[in-house]
């Protein structure tokens, strides 16, 4: 009776499609590019070893606490990250080696660190 969708020439098609494929080898190329940046960065290192930074950064009027770089295993940056938001009573994340907090938290995430024995830079 009746038939979903638009009927279109073949040329046009094929233009789309050529696009279409373009845009999937960027993104592949892109995705792959990120890969290879991450199979460098997995380092480990031991926590006397780390030299840590804290920063600010305002995200959509709202601010939020970089802290890191850390080399550790996975389930470490997690250990350490549910220690900083249950004791600073906040919401967090890992990204990118480095964990997130939601708000200023840049003193008093210091200190709770360098009582758990890690350095930071200045």
């Amino acid at each position: 009776m009746f038939k979903m969708g638009a009927k279109l020439e073949q040329d046009s098609l094929n233009i789309q499609g050529s696009k279409a494929k373009k845009a999937k080898k960027d993104c592949k190329q892109k995705g792959q590019g990120k890969a290879k940046e991450e199979k460098f960065d997995n380092k480990i290192l031991v926590k006397k070893e780390h030299i840590l930074h804290i920063k600010i950064e305002k995200r959509r009027a709202k601010t939020i606490s970089l802290i890191g770089k850390f080399y550790l295993l996975e389930k470490e940056k997690k250990e350490l990250l549910t220690m900083l938001r249950k004791t600073l009573a906040s919401g967090g994340s890992i990204q990118n080696n480095y964990i997130e907090l939601q708000g200023d938290f840049r003193v008093l995430a210091k200190e709770l660190l360098k009582k758990d024995a890690w350095k930071f830079k200045s």
